[in-house]
This record gives C-alpha cells, structure tokens and sequence, in this order.
C-alpha cells in the first residue's frame, strides 16, 4: 500500500487524504466537534505525514479530536477491558498497551519510512500521554486539532 493509499477505513474502502479533501463542506455549528475514533486519527500516518483529525480541521473548518495510537474494542471506556460477550458498552479507544507502548512503537515507526523527527516527536507525545494515563491499559487522551480560520461553520 502506498503513502497515497493509507486513510480512514471503512467496511466498504479507505477514505484517502484525496477523499477528504473532496467531501463537500459541511455547514457546522459554530461549537460544532468532529470526533474521529479509529487507530491513529490524531497522528501522522506511517509512512506519511498527514494526520487525518488535522486534515478534517483543516478542510472543513470544525474542531477536531484524533486517536494518539492504535485504537482497540474495549468493554470499559477509560481502561482496556476485554469484550467477553456480555452485554454492555463497546468502546473503540487508544490504551496505553501493546503497540502504543515506547518500545514496540519505537520500533514500529523507526521501521516505517517517518523522519527521525517525527519518530521523537511520535514517542514524546506517547510519553507525555503515559504520564496523563500514568496505568498501562488506561486510556489516552484524544489529540485536538483546531481550524486555522478559527471556528466551525466558516
């Protein structure tokens, strides 16, 4: 898959930064928030460096929160519990566990074809987030992305 590739997925096909780009504007309430839950939606794409909640911020004017890692199916919303089949809630959210800790993500990015810069960066805002959650399994903080032309709707 190339840079050109990579985006947000969906059952049916990737929304691709050129697909975002062409979505018609929509007409957001001035308080108006774009939420995007999904693995890495608030930080650069491997092998890219685009992050998906800026480009929605960006192209349509509306404040916007990303996931900082790889998002996983939780039953509990601020920590990593297993879905067992029960019923109750379902939560797709970024834990401070598996890929998105130090040593694996280190790894995993310094693998891909990001700069040295942007991997220290990926990693200092994974530390900062560690300290946030402070418990493995906890979850992290959605990154924010604000419009440059200062609001939604515009």
């Amino acid at each position: 898959m190339s840079a050109a590739d990579t985006g947000l997925e969906f059952p049916d096909g990737t929304l691709t930064r050129g697909g975002i780009e062409r979505l018609a504007r929509v007409r957001w309430d001035e308080h108006g928030l774009l939420l995007l839950f999904g693995c890495n939606t608030g930080v650069p794409h491997i092998g890219t460096r685009w992050v998906p909640a800026q480009e929605f911020a960006t192209r349509q004017g509306v404040t916007t929160l990303g996931q900082p890692g790889w998002a996983d199916f939780s039953e509990r919303k601020e920590r990593y519990v297993r879905i067992d089949g029960r019923p109750g809630g379902v939560y797709l959210e970024a834990f401070w566990q598996g890929s998105n800790m130090v040593p694996s993500i280190l790894l995993h990015q310094a693998a891909s074809s990001f700069l040295p810069t942007e991997v220290e960066n990926r990693v200092s805002l994974l530390l900062v987030d560690a300290l946030i959650a402070k418990i493995p399994g906890h979850r992290l903080p959605m990154r924010v992305f604000r419009p440059a032309t200062g609001g939604a709707g515009r």
